[in-house]
């Protein structure tokens, strides 16, 4: 997870169009240039799609018709962006980048009392300040971002979930279902953590993974990911080192 100041990513959307002197119809397919970061989110989507054809459970269909409607009204956002030539570097989504500040923030939006609760300033409802200050009042492109982006995997589960996928850790059709209920039950592993013993920081007020989540992160085979936030627990989690470095050598 790593890009510059305006950095540009290739994407590839495909469209219905009738064939020049057919009546049929194929997908005809348009390369686009997005903002680095966008192209994470995009991946993400498409997974939880493809996911959500070969695991037969609610929550993954659940997730594969929100993904689908996500990239269809994403798709419509980016042709018309482009239809009106405007520079790609100054593209924001606005689709994505509501998702982009909830991982950000480490927001599981799965649930709309969480949403709330991250959203809102005070004990009442979100207000129309409140979600202007979180979503509008910083630039989720910037790479002065990533330390939280990488961190907060931790707390969201459908991106510490393509983590996994992106990085190999299932990749038939068996695995991948359990790499997704694995993922799903860690995460009420790490928030019952989260609320019995809160957030621990270093010297230097950077989070550190707690014992829940280094045994998530080890767990779901993604800790090559998370080398250097594991690196500053080792000495505190003593007992889980030999699992920790066990694909690597030191």
């Amino acid at each position: 997870m790593d890009w510059e100041q305006g950095e540009l990513r290739s994407i590839r959307l495909g469209e219905w169009g009738k064939q020049r002197g057919k009546t049929t119809y194929k997908i005809q397919y348009r390369d686009y240039q997005v903002p680095a970061p966008y192209d994470r989110i995009i991946s993400q989507l498409v997974a939880e799609c493809l996911h959500g054809d070969r695991h037969d459970s609610y929550e993954s269909r659940r997730r594969a018709v929100y993904a689908l409607k996500t990239l269809d009204k994403f798709g419509d956002e980016l042709t018309d962006y482009k239809r009106r030539q405007l520079p790609p570097a100054a593209f924001r989504s606005r689709v994505l980048t509501p998702i982009l500040q909830r991982q950000r923030r480490g927001l599981h939006d799965g649930y709309t009392p969480c949403v709330r609760a991250g959203v809102r300033s005070t004990a009442e409802d979100p207000s129309i300040q409140d979600a202007t200050a979180f979503y509008l009042k910083a630039d989720p492109t910037d790479p002065r971002w990533i330390p939280s982006y990488r961190h907060n995997l931790i707390y969201v589960p459908e991106p510490r979930w393509h983590l996994g996928v992106v990085m190999g850790v299932a990749a038939s059709d068996e695995a991948a279902i359990e790499h997704y209920n694995k993922v799903k039950e860690n995460h009420d592993k790490i928030m019952e953590s989260l609320r019995t013993n809160g957030v621990e920081v270093d010297k230097d007020n950077v989070r550190l993974l707690s014992e829940a989540e280094v045994r998530a992160v080890i767990s779901e085979g993604i800790e090559d990911f998370f080398y250097e936030e594991l690196q500053r627990v080792v000495s505190r989690l003593f007992s889980l080192i030999p699992l920790v470095f066990s694909h690597h050598s030191i």
